[in-house]
């Protein structure tokens, strides 16, 4: 079968399998670009991007005057998690456990990678935007831990510097947008939330809102409404409530009889509303639900699986290195909490 690649990859490619083998030993002097040229039948310009790939890669240097090496150790190459914690020397234990488990996860991705992983709270990162190649020479990309205004601060001077970035976070940005994304689908995951509560025999679905003026909010709302169509549920108006505040939602539920609620689930935006509500409908025979990783086992959620999504993360990263010209744009893992 007729290798696709393009021939600069192809070179890029055999000489690395021949490193990898110790064909080609540490510190051993690579053939000439003009024989490499000849070899493969191509131009110097054509070997020399070739060389490139495998230089970024940390698999070979450069001496000058005296040709290309074959490197003693893979360098690794600096790879930025950027997000909204606070203080650039918390120590990852006590990270919140979905930053904590996706930043891990990078890690042992870019063990197995030339990479190696710094975390920078947003604050952090930004004061050090036109000197990032300063700070992190070789500088292979940044990704941005949820977000997204994140994003929209600092693309343009990270294109302008040719530094690869990928955001992973909610879909509810990154449509028709065409950048780099690992994105959570957060209609799917609504799908996947209300068809559980339909096997569980749930009937009547209700939704409430908490002084509901986000934007992410009143999008995870509208998911909702499309995961109820989807599963042929009715959106009744009885069944989406609104509160200033969990006390007016707690005084309501206080007058209210065991059987009176005009739902028999009810599903909400965040984990901590979820818990809130939870533990105010305990007398009620009323389900709770999350598209969010909840508080107590007996909510139903979604974990995000942040592990798997940090090692997706760096793979696709680890993509755009090699091809900065094609845009990813892929769905994230997750998975039903019951």
């Amino acid at each position: 079968m007729k290798n696709s690649l393009p021939v600069y990859r192809i070179i890029a490619e055999d000489l690395a399998k021949m490193i990898r083998q110790q064909k080609l030993p540490p510190d051993t002097r690579l053939p000439s670009e003009s024989q490499l040229a000849g070899q493969y039948q191509v131009t110097r310009m054509t070997v020399r991007k070739g060389l490139d790939l495998l230089q970024g890669q940390g698999l070979i240097y450069s001496r000058h005057g005296q040709g290309i090496f074959v490197a003693s150790g893979q360098r690794k190459r600096p790879v930025i998690i950027t997000g909204t914690w606070d203080d650039q020397t918390m120590p990852l234990e006590i990270f919140p456990n979905d930053t904590r488990t996706f930043c891990l996860s990078a890690i042992e991705t870019a063990a197995e990678l030339p990479y190696e992983i710094f975390h920078l709270p947003f604050a952090g990162f930004h004061s050090m935007l036109n000197e990032l190649n300063l700070r992190y020479p070789d500088l292979a990309g940044v990704v941005f831990f949820r977000s997204f205004p994140n994003v929209l601060a600092t693309k343009d001077e990270l294109n302008k510097q040719r530094i690869p970035f990928l955001y992973f976070g909610s879909n509810q940005f990154t449509e028709s947008t065409g950048y780099n994304t690992l994105y959570c689908d957060e209609t799917e995951m609504m799908k996947a939330l209300v068809g559980r509560l339909k096997e569980m025999g749930k009937r009547r679905l209700g939704w409430i809102h908490f002084c509901n003026k986000r934007p992410f909010m009143r999008y995870r709302y509208q998911c909702w409404r499309k995961a109820m169509e989807h599963h042929r549920f009715p959106v009744l108006p009885e069944s989406v409530m609104e509160f200033d505040d969990f006390e007016s939602f707690r005084q309501q539920l206080n007058s209210a009889k065991a059987d009176s609620l005009p739902f028999d689930a009810v599903c909400l935006s965040t984990g901590p509303e979820a818990t809130w509500a939870f533990q105010l409908l305990a007398r009620f025979p009323v389900s709770v639900g999350c598209i969010d990783n909840p508080y107590y086992d007996e909510i139903i959620g979604i974990d995000l699986c942040a592990g798997e999504n940090g090692g997706r993360a760096i793979e696709l990263l680890h993509q755009l290195t090699q091809c900065s010209t094609e845009t990813i744009s892929e769905p994230a893992v997750f998975r039903l909490t019951q």
